[in-house]
């Protein structure tokens, strides 16, 4: 099995699953939502000519994440854009789910607002950004917290096949 972005550290290379879990991106939980917040302010905080250019390409690269917000390129780019954030192309079925009213298309999800700050300089644009919950508040689990003992666990054990 290939293994995925190495990390190193003083003790010894090890993978990002094992130390921190798959949903390390998860907007659902304080750790993933800071994670996203950080890689958003790192791909806006470079100095741009064209704002519509980086926030379109942010998009794209929110996609990844499976969230989507509506922007094209002949949106004004005033100094403070509010955008809502949502789960992309949801569809499917839960045990729970009426297939008499369809398939189920995510209504549920929790929402996000994406806050785009631009300020005009000599030399282009600068823009920083932030992703919130809408509604809801954003918590860690017990399952999670369950799930982050064991990685570290893992890391451990890792760390003492290595000496």
């Amino acid at each position: 099995m290939p293994r995925q972005t190495e990390y190193p550290s003083i003790f010894s290379p090890f993978d990002a699953e094992a130390a921190q879990g798959k949903d390390r991106m998860n907007p659902q939980t304080t750790e993933g939502l800071h994670r996203i917040n950080s890689f958003i302010n790192n791909h806006l905080s470079k100095g741009v000519l064209n704002p519509h250019q980086n926030i379109a390409e942010l998009k794209t690269k929110l996609n990844h994440l499976n969230l989507d917000f509506d922007f094209d390129n002949n949106m004004p780019i005033q100094q403070s854009n509010t955008f809502m954030v949502n789960h992309a192309d949801v569809f499917g079925v839960t045990p729970q789910t009426d297939l008499s009213k369809g398939f189920d298309n995510g209504s549920d999800l929790p929402k996000y607002r994406l806050t785009i700050n631009s300020v005009q300089n000599p030399i282009g644009f600068s823009l920083s950004g932030n992703l919130e919950p809408e509604n809801q508040q954003v918590a860690e689990a017990v399952e999670e917290k369950i799930k982050s003992q064991k990685r570290i666990e893992n890391v451990k054990k890792m760390l003492k096949k290595k000496k």
